[in-house]
């Protein structure tokens, strides 16, 4: 019987180091891959925006104050036409999954700390057991 009692504890902390294991690489693995993603769809908009030329608009504002105001509602114009809008809404909705995930993780990180310690010392100890 206490074999069996054994085995069943050994199987369960193997599902738990399992599924802890994945859970801590999948939660890494989507924070770079929506951190990557949203960098480069940003990168992305910020190039056509400089291919363009469309940040150059942005020199008016190096002018006097009267001049941005007259200007002003132009130039915002022609920045809102000149904007790749799926690429920025893109990039804008992987930045806030980033965070998301990020806030998810960095508030799961004290569970995750203990749950490895506890898997580690378990595995230690039968390890090493008699």
């Amino acid at each position: 019987m206490k074999k069996l009692d054994k085995s069943i504890i050994q199987t369960v902390y193997l599902f738990e180091t399992e599924h802890t294991f994945f859970e801590f690489l999948l939660s890494i693995i989507f924070i770079i891959a929506c951190g990557v993603l949203g960098f480069l769809s940003g990168l992305y908009v910020y190039h056509q925006l400089v291919q363009g030329q469309t940040l150059d608009l942005f020199d008016l504002f190096s002018e006097n104050i009267e001049v941005v105001k007259k200007y002003l509602w132009d130039v915002m114009t022609i920045f809102y036409q000149e904007t790749p809008k799926l690429a920025l809404l893109t990039s804008v909705i992987f930045v806030i999954l980033t965070i998301i995930f990020l806030i998810i993780f960095i508030r799961s990180f004290k569970k995750f700390s203990n749950k490895i310690k506890s898997l580690l010392s378990y595995w230690h100890y039968h390890h090493h057991s008699p």
